[in-house]
């Protein structure tokens, strides 16, 4: 089943179920049945792949019209620069695709607008990595203080201690 496409996956589940379907003699219908099963997971994972694939060079497509733009600009003498395009190696988009993974906007994560359970669902949602940029980030920041409050925003049998 691997390296072969959504539609190839799909001739071969019409041909299992054309045999379960016919059950001739010395067929043995549980084997056929339970590979189906496992080829319809197979064919869900392989359309999310694909999907994913299709996701990532939108997203590439759409990094590589913005620097198109930036790099059409003036240079410093007023002309506009020439640039040639080279088609990118995989290694050039595996590195594309690290950053795109890697790029954390704080600002968004620690948005006055949201609760703090949409703070912490927008934390979790963030990779190892994404996780290790973003709290260097915030240490570059000075993030990690801690932030001043109003005395009155205290919760009830706290006390404030003036020294």
């Amino acid at each position: 089943m691997s390296g072969k496409n959504v539609d190839e996956l799909t001739q071969l589940e019409m041909t299992i179920v054309n045999k379960v379907n016919s059950g001739g003699s010395g067929t043995d219908i549980s084997y056929w049945e339970g590979l189906l099963v496992h080829l319809k997971v197979y064919i869900a994972k392989t359309r999310l792949k694909e999907l994913h694939q299709k996701m990532l060079r939108l997203k590439l497509a759409r990094i590589r019209e913005e620097q198109m733009k930036e790099v059409g600009k003036l240079d410093s003498h007023g002309r506009t620069v020439a640039v040639k395009k080279r088609p990118l190696s995989d290694d050039d988009e595996d590195d594309l695709e690290r950053q795109l993974r890697k790029k954390v906007d704080l600002d968004e994560l620690e948005s006055t607008d949201l609760d703090d359970e949409q703070k912490e669902m927008r934390w979790r949602q963030l990779t190892k990595e994404q996780l290790e940029i973003a709290t260097l980030q915030l240490y570059e920041r000075g993030g990690y203080s801690p932030r001043y409050g109003d005395v009155n925003d205290t919760m009830p049998g706290i006390e404030v201690l003036d020294e």
